[in-house]
């Protein structure tokens, strides 16, 4: 019995040495890996609660993403729209900086004498010798121009492929300079010269967005030059989920009002048909009445 009872005991002392060895490995494992165990088996009732914990990790991995993203989106977009204002203040700088007490034009202003008085000399300005703009006025001019080129420029910024200010539609380019604004404002200043539109209409073609209202001549988003989907309103908000219940809208569109309304200013100033403001005219040596060669703007005198 003795005998028996001793190898009992050695076995017994046998496997827990087993024991001791395979506790060993685990720990072993466990240190050199970082993980309990290798298989999800290992984790016994824990399994569900690891495979949850795993998830949450994948979810904050991709929020984390979506933050980081959408602040360096934000910051483009700040930074944009903080030299927007700059530009913007340097054209309002140069425009209260500009004389109104001139035609802002060269030549020589040029007199006629009535011919239903001939006893008596009147010298009435008729207009200039030139139609060409003064050097103050061609700086604001090509200012202006500069100006709205940068200002199309940052409406076009990217993040990578990403055009930042044309919304959920954002690889597609937001603005595109064509040359239809620039031809449409040309068409304005000439029907505006030849009094076929009075000032409140050429202003009102400006600052109205659609023809709905029943100004068929307004400028409108897509003559503007922006894309099909910012035209028509139909480009959806950008969106980046930061949690599983939160959602952060930080959209700017290029045709929102502030950001068209100083592009469509810069592109008045530095369009050619503004001039010339006084008619260039030439005195004609049989009758001593001026005749028209290039149409200014309208009114009676040049004062």
């Amino acid at each position: 019995m003795a005998n028996i009872s001793t190898l009992a005991q050695a076995l017994s002392q046998l496997e827990n040495i087993k024991n001791q060895q395979n506790l060993f490995t685990t720990l072993s494992t466990q240190l050199a890996t970082g993980k309990k165990t290798q298989k999800f088996s290992g984790l016994d009732t824990n399994v569900l609660v690891s495979k949850r914990a795993r998830a949450n990790f994948t979810s904050i991995d991709v929020y984390t993403n979506n933050i980081v993203n959408a602040d360096r989106r934000i910051s483009l977009m700040v930074n944009a729209l903080s030299e927007f204002k700059a530009q913007a203040k340097s054209l309002q700088g140069a425009l209260l900086g500009f004389s109104q007490q001139s035609a802002h034009q060269e030549g020589e202003i040029q007199y006629i004498d009535d011919p239903a008085t001939p006893d008596i000399v009147e010298q009435i300005p008729v207009g200039y010798s030139s139609a060409n703009p003064s050097v103050d006025f061609q700086t604001l001019q090509d200012l202006a121009a500069s100006i709205f080129d940068f200002m199309g420029d940052l409406v076009n910024t990217q993040d990578g492929e990403r055009y930042l200010f044309s919304g959920a539609d954002s690889l597609t380019k937001p603005f595109d300079d064509s040359g239809t604004l620039d031809a449409s404002i040309s068409s304005m200043f000439a029907d505006w010269k030849n009094g076929t539109i009075t000032n409140d209409e050429l202003f009102a073609n400006f600052s109205d967005r659609t023809t709905s209202g029943g100004n068929l001549d307004a400028i409108v988003d897509s003559t503007f030059g922006y894309n099909a989907a910012l035209s028509s309103g139909s480009v959806g908000d950008i969106f980046a989920r930061i949690s599983e219940s939160s959602e952060l809208n930080y959209t700017t569109l290029a045709n929102a009002d502030p950001l068209r309304d100083l592009m469509v200013a810069a592109a008045y100033i530095s369009n050619a048909g503004i001039g010339p403001i006084v008619d260039e005219v030439t005195i004609d040596p049989n009758t001593g009445l001026p005749i028209v060669i290039t149409q200014g703007a309208p009114g009676t005198t040049i004062d």
